[in-house]
């Protein structure tokens, strides 16, 4: 253990972080060989993006906590592994219908959410200490290999596009080249130490309410937009987006006013109980 290297283990690390925008970004390239694939519509087809796109997004809420009780290390190790069984299984689907296809990338964003709050956890736990002076920078690489990878993805995308199994290529290397990763970093992560105040954090200490409502708001929110882009009178866009609003603001009463009150009230009892 104490020949591992923090730098070492950060840079591969970072090297998967990317694939959640990897996966985002060749999504608008890959996009025209899905319709043909398939023989189906553009709004039909845009769903394999927003499905991981949403998921991505919305379930950091949890896996934020997640990282919290269960290791950083262990919640990365999780989510990329997730992420790349999902890529395998949309590789390997038959074309007969995109609803699967669909259903596995929502799946695979859940894994990609799991890395973006570990990486930021990993990153200040590995440069704390004699190390601390390179957070800063640890921080900055971590924007860029999510941010810049935009570019890269789009181009990938178009590429894969055009060979012989189209689409499929892409989930077959982002497969191959995430798992190879996962395997390495099996074996020279470094694992986060727990503190007592994360040992006593459990997961029914999880607000599974509050981040219930925010997630199908928000999901429901972007369904509206998404449906109305193509036709506003249609039920499935106003009714989605008003709905998705209500649940949202729902999150937000339940957290400003039934929470805090119940939790004002037992602010007595141990917090590492139930309340």
């Amino acid at each position: 253990m104490e020949r591992r290297n923090a730098f070492v283990v950060y840079l591969f690390v970072l090297l998967t972080t990317c694939l959640d925008n990897l996966n985002t970004a060749a999504a608008f390239t890959l996009q025209g060989n899905i319709v043909a694939a398939f023989n189906t519509d553009t709004s039909t087809a845009s769903w394999v993006l927003s499905a991981y796109a949403l998921t991505l997004g919305s379930f950091i809420l949890v896996t934020g906590k997640l990282s919290d009780i269960i290791g950083p290390h262990n919640l990365y190790l999780g989510g990329l592994a997730i992420m790349n069984i999902c890529a395998l299984i949309c590789a390997v689907l038959p074309t007969n219908s995109i609803i699967p296809l669909i259903v596995i990338r929502a799946f695979q964003g859940i894994g990609a959410s799991a890395l973006i709050p570990s990486t930021l956890s990993l990153a200040a736990n590995y440069f704390s200490g004699e190390y601390a002076k390179y957070l800063s920078t640890a921080v900055v690489c971590f924007i860029v290999s999510i941010t810049g990878i935009y570019g890269v993805g789009m181009v990938l995308g178009g590429a894969f596009a055009q060979t012989s199994i189209g689409y499929k290529s892409f989930f077959y290397f982002t497969f191959a080249y995430g798992t190879t990763i996962n395997i390495i970093l099996l074996f020279i992560i470094i694992p986060i130490e727990r503190t007592n105040e994360h040992k006593n954090m459990k997961l029914k200490n999880i607000d599974f309410i509050g981040a219930a409502l925010s997630i199908i708001g928000a999901l429901l929110f972007i369904v509206g937009l998404t449906e109305g882009g193509e036709n506003w009178r249609k039920p499935r866009a106003y009714l989605t987006l008003v709905l998705g609003v209500i649940t949202f603001f729902s999150s937000l009463s339940f957290e400003s006013f039934y929470l805090k009150k119940f939790q004002l009230k037992n602010s007595h009892r141990d917090k590492s109980e139930d309340w």
